[in-house]
């Protein structure tokens, strides 16, 4: 078992720890890939597998029936047996589950692809976090967190236009397949430049595997019944299930039915709040970094500054025709803040004994999972119980009063948020 804290971080006479980072950055750009990746295949699939949309709907969601619940899972397993061992054994899934997907010919070889490279995708983030620990000072940590997070938007970047270009120039199946090339070269480069230990020979094992096991499951138990592993969870909840239920359900509603603008323009509006997230996420963990390694003041900020912009929502009205006065700066906060997320992750890996970490990150990193999940189910409800058949520009629109019980839900979730963050203790 290593030492309860990373080995000293000087002196490093080499690339190998930024070659390390990177290859597990650019695995987390291709995990985000593969996750959006069936919206510019759905014409293809609807042609080639004559299939419906609620199977495709199934196909498309079935990357997130393993991802969340291995999180705690991949932490544990990080724990025991570092990075780079299971970032390399989560390639190959990752690799052999997309060559499957690139040569099926039915939909349950489809199925069964994309749900092999979602189990394999769930062990990436946390081994990003895992090496950042192993190699990098504490001092940058957080700013190394929000760049890696930078990476979910090159994600999303890559499987839109990019994706499509590549399936209509050479196939889809080819290009999945060139995926698949990808992910065996992370594998190789990861087996080359990540080590388990620093700057030092690797560890020899002193005691036995059972033993290190029994340590590591005691350890975990800690982490697991530490109440702050569970605050940061809860923040983590409010903060992306606020975000993402505005972006993936009431935000064209809202910019089209009520805000009066084009289909094209609140597309414009999405593109420069995504635009926002990735600078907010390296900026906030700069901040966070200089003073002095504090996650909670950032987190305590952002949360209170989302949830004012979002609250600000209900003023929308009164604001007419010159309704982009209000909507820039709210969509501009709510992209630029909530990258502030990844600091319950930094911050939930920093109250823990190193050696337990993965497990710590992991059950943080499933509160926006669950937090996606739940608050668009709210959501929806909310809208599909208040609907009164109208349509604005072929997009679906309700009243007012409507959008006031979603906008004081979505405050609601950021208000627990603060709250989270604001009873954690920060004691370092």
């Amino acid at each position: 078992m290593e030492s309860s804290q990373p080995r000293n971080k000087s002196g490093i006479s080499n690339y190998f720890p930024l070659l390390s980072w990177l290859t597990l950055f650019f695995g987390f750009v291709l995990v985000v890939l593969h996750r959006f990746a069936t919206a510019s295949l759905q014409d293809v699939f609807t042609e080639s597998f004559a299939m419906g949309s609620s199977s495709f709907a199934l196909l498309s969601s079935s990357y997130f029936y393993l991802y969340p619940l291995m999180q705690v899972p991949a932490g544990f397993a990080l724990d025991l047996w570092g990075p780079r061992k299971i970032a390399t054994i989560a390639f190959l899934i990752m690799g052999a589950g997309t060559l499957i997907f690139a040569s099926a010919v039915s939909f349950t070889q489809l199925f069964l692809g994309r749900i092999i490279i979602s189990f394999g995708a769930a062990f990436i983030w946390g081994a990003l976090l895992k090496v950042q620990g192993l190699y990098f000072s504490g001092r940058v940590f957080a700013l190394l967190a929000g760049v890696g997070g930078v990476g979910a938007s090159m994600g999303i970047i890559l499987a839109g236009s990019p994706l499509m270009a590549g399936i209509l120039n050479f196939g889809w199946r080819e290009t999945i397949f060139l995926l698949a090339i990808f992910a065996i070269l992370l594998l190789l480069s990861n087996l080359i430049f990540t080590k388990d230990s620093f700057n030092t020979p690797e560890v020899t094992r002193t005691v036995s595997f059972k033993e290190e096991l029994q340590a590591t499951l005691r350890g975990a138990l800690v982490v697991l019944k530490d109440k702050a592993s569970w605050l940061l969870f809860m923040c983590h909840f409010g903060i992306y299930g606020s975000y993402a239920a505005f972006l993936g359900v009431w935000s064209y509603p809202l910019l089209v039915g009520k805000a009066g603008y084009e289909i094209s323009q609140a597309s414009f509006f999405i593109t420069f709040m995504g635009l926002s997230y990735m600078l907010g996420g390296p900026a906030l963990g700069h901040l966070s970094d200089r003073f002095g390694e504090k996650r909670r003041p950032v987190l305590l900020l952002s949360s209170g500054t989302l949830t004012i912009f979002t609250a600000g929502l209900l003023l929308l009205p009164n604001f007419d025709s010159s309704a982009g006065f209000l909507i820039y700066p709210s969509l501009f906060a709510l992209g630029f803040f909530t990258p502030s997320l990844i600091l319950t992750m930094v911050l939930s890996r920093e109250l823990q004994d190193f050696n337990y970490s993965g497990v710590a990150v992991g059950i943080a990193n499933s509160g926006g999972f669950v937090g996606t999940a739940l608050a668009q189910i709210t959501v929806g409800f909310i809208l599909e119980r208040g609907w009164e058949g109208e349509f604005a520009g072929g997009i679906m629109t309700y009243p007012w009063p409507v959008f006031q019980q979603v906008i004081v839900f979505s405050v609601l979730l950021l208000i627990m948020a603060f709250v989270s963050a604001y009873l954690v203790k920060e004691n370092k």
